[in-house]
């Protein structure tokens, strides 16, 4: 229940859990800030949750999104397709910009020194090169965010 989760001067999290155990996703906005969720963005069957900001000046769109690992390449597909599809929603909002956060368990082809790539480039990282450029985004983490032994071995 969301409010075992709440934080002093948050607004209680906005959350998408699955049925099995691990993953889901959630999104915390501090109280002062104008927060609606966007449930017409959020699609049956994904881990993620849309929200938006909006104060006489801006307007911000965020998504929070969990996609766990070892997906097969038709479910990669389908996430890249949905992905697509409530990115173009969002912009229907005319949002001054959509920020995307979370975990895709992916994400290699961004780091910038190969050392630091812990496990190899895969053609979903290619896969997911391609769908942020389709959609105008631009990938902000260069360097891992797990350090584990295999990174530091590097």
């Amino acid at each position: 229940h969301p409010s075992l989760y709440s934080i002093t001067h948050f607004h209680p999290p906005f959350t998408r859990h699955r049925t099995r155990r691990g993953g889901g996703t959630a999104l915390y906005a501090r109280s002062s800030l104008p927060v609606t969720r966007l449930h017409d963005l959020e699609l049956p069957g994904e881990e993620w949750i849309w929200a938006m900001i909006k104060d006489k000046d801006c307007t911000i769109i965020i998504c929070s999104i969990y996609l766990p690992p070892n997906l097969s390449s038709d479910r990669q597909q389908d996430f890249f397709d949905r992905l697509t599809d409530s990115m173009t929603s969002a912009q229907a909002y005319n949002p001054t910009g959509i920020f995307l956060t979370g975990d895709l368990n992916t994400g290699n082809i961004y780091l910038t020194q190969a050392p630091n790539r812990n496990s190899g480039t895969t053609i979903f990282d290619y896969r997911l090169d391609d769908t942020a450029r389709t959609l105008d985004l631009t990938q902000l983490i260069t360097s891992p965010t797990r350090i584990d032994e295999n990174v530091r071995k590097m």
